[in-house]
């Protein structure tokens, strides 16, 4: 699935060399330089290193690594792209082949349930973890005061906030008078998408605190289904969200998860999240429970973008996208920027067009409006060198998705990481729902 996307990105670099679009002028106005810190260490590898930001031209020279608060050059990006796909590659700590095979954090659940757990508003569910254990997956670029508040990015399965992020066109969301903040969970949302959901919710709880004001979340991929969870089971955290905006959610789960399930049977099993993203799974009974204020509905300001390119969230044409929600606006990005224009799930979080519909929402405050939707975003070029930069890690969210760790892969009978079955649901929500 990866190298029919590197086909085509290389043959858009082709074109980026005879042509410069003028509609990137806007984008490569000035500068940001933003100083990155976390709120508390990571423990997924701990804050990542500063670095500055350059808002270089289309195939200038913007920084090849780190946070680069700007458009990536193609050049850059095709040289990140193509040695993140090499075994020694730079982009992580012992190499891009280990952080591949063995990408997935290893993590004591005992250990993270120590200490004082947050507090319990009215209607929520409760917390499994300590609150320590929740905020050291915050990481925010910079002050949490932005003109217009706070967007919380949640990242998908198998990546982290620094892996999905800094590349993409929303690391520019400064310049438009927002903080960036992102938060991550323990196993790079392999495991119960349950639990995954705690750490968004606890997330929009501390960070609406820490700025006096509601939010916006943006999510990629599984990262939508699991935000929706989170909007179902705390339901005090839906006055904290001014805009709620997913792209490529698996809001009713996919097929690819049906298909997939199935045939690992023989290898251990599918990863606990990849169960629960199964059509008609115990997870998406309960989610989509047609029940008052179940997930089944948009619960906060919601829009879905999707593409008609997606191989990933499926399907996605016909009368009901899968990542169609009741109540939300939701968007395919062709429909805006017309049938040629390609975003497959692994492009649409570098979009350019994507963002332009994300921006529509974010700067009125409301869900996105395909009428005013502003089609000079619509650019296939526009964010080509962060596509190609985020090749090597494209195949790391695959890689982690379907295989999680090799080690644990190979002694799959002791079922580390891999069940056979889908997770339980924690009882509250059985009550709840079914």
């Amino acid at each position: 699935m990866i190298a029919p996307v590197a086909v085509v990105l290389f043959l858009l670099v082709l074109h980026a060399r005879a042509t410069e679009p003028a509609e990137l002028e806007k984008e490569n106005k000035g500068q940001a330089d933003l100083s990155k810190r976390g709120l508390l260490p990571s423990l997924l590898g701990g804050s990542p290193g500063r670095g500055q930001s350059g808002i270089g031209g289309l195939l200038g020279g913007s920084p090849s690594h780190g946070y680069g608060g700007g458009p990536q050059s193609i050049g850059s990006g095709l040289v990140d792209g193509v040695t993140g796909l090499l075994p020694l590659g730079p982009q992580s700590p012992g190499g891009s082949l280990n952080d591949l095979l063995n990408g997935v954090p290893k993590y004591d659940q005992a250990a993270t349930t120590a200490g004082p757990r947050p507090p319990t508003a009215r209607g929520d569910a409760p917390w499994s973890q300590s609150e320590r254990t929740y905020r050291q997956q915050i990481t925010c670029l910079g002050h949490t005061q932005g003109q217009r508040g706070i967007v919380l990015l949640v990242p998908p399965t198998g990546g982290n906030g620094q892996q999905v992020w800094p590349r993409s066109p929303y690391a520019q969301l400064p310049r438009y008078g927002f903080s960036i903040c992102w938060v991550d969970n323990l196993s790079k949302s392999t495991g119960d998408a349950q639990l995954t959901a705690e750490f968004i919710a606890y997330a929009i709880i501390h960070l609406a605190a820490q700025s006096r004001q509601p939010l916006n979340v943006i999510s990629y991929s599984q990262g939508g289904m699991d935000a929706q969870w989170a909007f179902t089971f705390w339901p005090s955290t839906r006055r904290l969200v001014t805009n709620f905006i997913a792209l490529a959610s698996p809001f009713h789960g996919t097929y690819a998860a049906n298909v997939v399930c199935p045939l690992l049977e023989v290898a251990g099993g599918c990863l606990p999240a990849v169960w629960q993203m199964m059509v008609n799974s115990r997870f998406q009974q309960a989610l989509n429970a047609r029940a008052p204020n179940s997930g089944a509905r948009a619960l906060v300001p919601t829009t879905s973008i999707y593409s008609y390119d997606d191989e990933i969230v499926l399907p996605q044409v016909g009368g009901r996208p899968i990542s169609a929600l009741d109540g939300a606006s939701n968007i395919a990005v062709q429909d805006v920027c017309g049938a040629q224009h390609f975003a497959d799930h692994f492009l649409i979080v570098g979009d350019h067009g994507a963002f332009g519909i994300a921006l529509n929402a974010l700067m009125s405050g409301r869900p996105a409006n395909r009428a005013n939707i502003d089609k000079s975003y619509c650019n296939q070029l526009a964010g080509l060198g962060g596509q190609l930069g985020s090749l090597g890690n494209d195949l790391k969210y695959a890689f982690a998705t379907v295989v999680g760790n090799t080690g644990d892969r190979i002694n799959s009978l002791l079922k580390t990481l891999t069940t056979l079955v889908s997770p339980e649901l924690g009882i509250e929500k059985l009550d709840r729902f079914l």
